[in-house]
C-alpha cells in the first residue's frame, strides 16, 4: 500500500495552511513510519498491532530522512511511556479488523496510542529527541491525527474530536525542561475503524536552544493514531492553526474543578493538595499597583476542591467561597468585611457595583446570579477584555483569568505559571520545574506573606501543604477506572455539551465525586 505523499512545500499549499511565509525551511526530521526495521505480523488476538515488544524506536529509531541530525540522546532517538503501538493497518485479517483510510495517509503503518481519558486504564507518550540548528529561533511541527480503534477494547467510542498535546523540551542539561505546550484538535471518527486524519501543525519559539525533545501526548479519545510526521525550522514564525472550540492558549488561564490548573500556554495539570495557593502574582500590574490572586483548597475524602479564593488590587480585596449565604446570595468579603447583604437588597446589583468598585481602585465589578447554585463576580480591567472572574457551584470556586493585552500581564507568576508560556517557574524566577507536585508546594502561601483571606485556613502558612493520602489517590484511581456507581458512559452523556477543550476534566469531575450535578460546573 502506498500512501499520500507530504513535504513541507506541500503543507504551505494546503487550503487549511496557517499563515504562508516566504523564509529559508530547514528539515529536521520527516517519518511516514512505512519503513519498519522490525518484521512485523498482525497478530489476530491482538487486532491488528505489531508484534508485542518491538516498541516506536526498535522500529523507527535513527530514522528520518538524510537531514536529521544525531543528538546527545541518540539519532533521532524515539522514547515512550508504556505500550505505545505500531498499528498495522493492511493484512490477511481486515475481514475481522476492518480498518479503512479514504485519505489514503495511514499507509501500511501508523502509530497508536492511550489517552489520558477517563475510559482509558493508563495513559501513553511518545517522544522524539532531535537537534535543531542555531540562528533560527522558530521551530514547527506537522503530523496528522486521527481518532481509531484497537485491541482489549481501545476504541474511541466516545465520538469527541481527537486532540493532542505537543510539548516541547529543553534537553540540554540531560533533564527535561518543559518550554512550551501547544494543543492541536482534530475530527471525529466516523466509526471505530475509519481514519479520519487532521493535518495539525504547531509553531514555538525555540530561541536559541538546539538540543529539544517534543513529546506527543494524546488528550482524547480514549485511542489515537498519529502518522507523517514533520519537523522543520523557519526564520519566521508560522501561525498555530487552532481550530474554533480551542482556546487561544496564551491568552487564558484558569483553576477549577478537583483542582485542573489550565495554565498560560494551555498546559494542563491538576493539583490536589490543600492549603492556601499564590495562582497569580503581578506585583508591576497597572504601573505597580500590584495583582495578587490566592486560592485556598480543601481536601474532601478523594477528592479535593476549592472553596475560596481572593483578588487583591493594591491595597483592595474581594474575597468569595462556594455556596449561598443565609439570603440566597453570594458568600462575599470586600476587605475582610461581608459584602454580599447589598445584592440582596439591591435587585438592579448597583449597590454591590458600587462598593466594590470604590475599594478596588475603581475597576469595574459585575455581578451576577447565573442559578440558585452559582454565582459569579467579574472584575474588568480594560476595554480589551482583560478581566478576572471568580465563579461558585455548589461550594466549588473556579478562577478564570483573561489576558488579552499581554503588555498588562508581563512577569506574571504563580501556580498558573509564568506569562505567556506558562512555564513552571520557582519562586527565585529562574528555576523550571517538571513535578507538578513539588510545583504546587512551591507556591503555598508562605507565613512571610500577606494573609489575604478574612480568615485562617486549615492549613496555616507556617505548615506543610497537605496532599491526600495514599489511600485517597487509590480510590480516584478506582473511580477513574468505573468503580464509581456512576459509570464513564453516564458521565460522557453528563458532560456532552462541554466544550471538548474542557469535556475530559468535567468527566472526572463527575466520577471523582459520584455526582452527576458537578457537570453544571463546566
Amino acid at each position: 500500500m502506498v500512501k499520500l505523499s507530504f513535504s513541507a512545500s506541500a503543507f504551505m499549499l494546503a487550503s487549511f495552511a496557517a499563515t504562508a511565509v516566504q523564509a529559508k525551511q530547514v528539515i529536521l526530521y520527516q517519518n511516514d513510519f512505512e519503513a519498519p526495521k522490525a518484521s512485523l505480523s498482525p497478530d489476530p488476538a491482538n487486532q491488528l498491532l505489531a508484534t508485542p515488544g518491538n516498541d516506536v524506536n526498535t522500529n523507527y529509531g535513527a530514522q528520518g530522512g538524510p537531514n536529521h541530525v544525531k543528538t546527545t540522546h541518540g539519532d533521532g532517538h524515539f522514547g515512550q511511556q508504556n505500550s505505545v503501538e505500531t498499528l498495522v493497518v493492511h493484512s490477511t485479517y481486515k475481514s475481522q479488523y476492518p480498518y479503512s483510510d479514504p485519505d489514503g495517509r495511514a499507509g501500511d503503518y501508523s502509530i497508536g496510542m492511550l489517552a489520558d481519558y477517563p475510559a482509558a486504564a493508563t495513559s501513553d507518550f511518545l517522544w522524539l529527541d532531535f537537534t535543531a540548528p542555531s540562528g533560527q529561533d522558530y521551530f514547527n511541527v506537522q503530523v496528522d491525527i486521527s481518532a481509531i480503534s484497537a485491541s482489549g477494547g481501545m476504541g474511541p467510542n466516545t465520538k469527541v474530536p481527537v486532540i493532542y498535546d505537543l510539548i516541547l523540551i529543553d534537553m540540554a542539561s540531560g533533564q527535561e525542561v518543559v518550554l512550551e505546550t501547544k494543543r492541536i484538535t482534530g475530527t471525529t471518527a466516523p466509526n471505530d475503524y475509519t481514519f479520519a486524519w487532521t493535518r495539525g501543525l504547531a509553531s514555538f519559539n525555540k530561541g536559541d536552544r538546539t538540543d529539544l525533545r517534543i513529546k506527543f501526548d494524546a488528550i482524547q479519545p480514549s485511542y489515537s493514531a498519529i502518522d507523517n510526521l514533520l519537523i522543520y525550522t523557519d526564520e519566521v514564525e508560522v501561525t498555530t492553526v487552532t481550530p474554533p472550540d480551542t482556546p487561544i492558549a496564551a491568552s487564558t488561564a484558569k483553576m477549577s474543578g478537583d483542582p485542573h490548573v489550565q495554565g498560560w500556554g494551555g498546559r494542563k495539570f491538576d493539583f490536589h493538595g490543600g492549603c492556601d495557593l499564590v495562582l497569580l502574582s503581578h506585583p508591576e500590574f497597572a504601573n505597580g499597583l500590584g495583582l495578587h490572586v490566592h486560592v485556598r483548597t480543601k481536601i474532601q475524602t478523594w477528592w479535593s476542591y476549592i472553596e475560596t479564593a481572593v483578588v487583591q488590587i493594591g491595597d483592595q480585596m474581594i474575597e468569595m467561597s462556594g455556596g449561598s449565604n443565609e439570603d440566597g446570595g453570594p458568600n462575599v468579603w470586600v476587605n475582610g468585611v461581608a459584602g454580599a447583604r447589598a445584592i440582596i437588597e439591591d435587585p438592579n446589583l448597583k449597590a454591590l457595583e458600587e462598593v466594590l468598585e470604590a475599594q478596588l481602585e475603581g475597576f469595574h465589578i459585575t455581578y451576577r446570579k447565573l442559578d440558585a447554585k452559582q454565582h459569579r463576580i467579574r472584575i474588568d480591567f480594560n476595554r480589551a477584555g482583560d478581566a478576572i472572574s471568580l465563579q461558585t457551584y455548589k461550594d466549588w470556586v473556579a478562577v478564570s483569568v483573561k489576558a488579552n493585552k499581554k503588555e498588562n500581564f508581563k512577569g506574571t507568576m504563580g501556580l498558573m505559571g509564568r506569562f505567556p508560556n506558562g512555564d513552571l517557574v520557582a519562586r527565585d524566577g529562574v528555576s523550571v520545574m517538571a513535578d507538578t507536585d513539588a510545583f504546587g508546594k512551591e507556591w503555598q502561601v508562605l507565613a512571610s506573606e500577606p494573609m489575604l483571606f478574612h480568615s485562617i485556613g486549615n492549613v496555616p502558612a507556617s505548615m506543610e501543604c497537605a496532599m491526600p493520602s495514599e489511600k485517597a489517590t487509590e480510590e480516584q484511581r478506582k473511580r477513574r477506572l468505573g468503580e464509581s456507581s456512576i459509570s464513564t458512559k453516564d458521565a460522557e452523556q453528563a458532560c456532552a455539551r462541554v466544550s471538548p477543550y474542557d469535556r475530559d476534566q468535567c468527566i472526572f469531575d463527575v466520577l471523582a465525586t459520584n455526582d452527576m450535578d458537578m457537570a453544571g460546573a463546566y
